[in-house]
């Protein structure tokens, strides 16, 4: 009879480290809370994180066609223009891949909500590519200015509903 012999095909603790990450890192993101959501999106901004609410909970209670909706770790902030037209802005803490279904979710409840139209500065390029894996249809504008970046002329995305 021979020897048992060593199982070669197990990992070093090492690699089973990498792996615990990369399986963290493609499982869901847990979930924040909304002051957790501003407090990582505002780093390096300037801006204050509990001022920020203040004011964005004062414009929900003062202005009727101001809302905002969060989906996953993504703050959407819209304003109702009118005529089924929305300027919406975003905040999101959350993964690509969990961008992509929060830019879904909110293009369904807008069409549910009755808008056709929604319009948001582009700060991002990579935004774009959110866009079209989402499916969703857009256009491009040039818009005032130029993007954080410093070098790249800001843009506006308008998305069709």
């Amino acid at each position: 009879m021979t020897p048992p012999q060593e199982n070669t095909n197990v990992a070093p603790q090492q690699d089973m480290a990498v792996l615990d990450q990369v399986k963290k890192q493609r499982g869901k993101s847990e979930r924040l809370t909304t002051e957790q959501i501003l407090q990582k999106s505002l780093e390096g901004t300037g801006q204050d994180p509990v001022q920020f609410q203040d004011m964005i909970a004062n414009l929900v209670k003062t202005d009727p066609k101001f809302r905002i909706m969060r989906s996953g770790n993504t703050l959407f902030f819209y304003e109702n223009k009118g005529q089924g037209n929305v300027e919406i802005s975003m905040l999101t803490t959350d993964k690509p891949t969990d961008l992509v279904a929060a830019v879904k979710d909110v293009i369904t409840a807008a069409k549910v909500a009755g808008g056709k139209m929604g319009t948001f500065d582009i700060e991002r390029p990579e935004i774009l590519r959110v866009l079209q894996q989402a499916g969703a249809k857009y256009q491009i504008v040039p818009g005032q200015g130029m993007m954080p970046d410093g070098k790249t002329p800001a843009q506006k995305a308008i998305v069709e509903f």
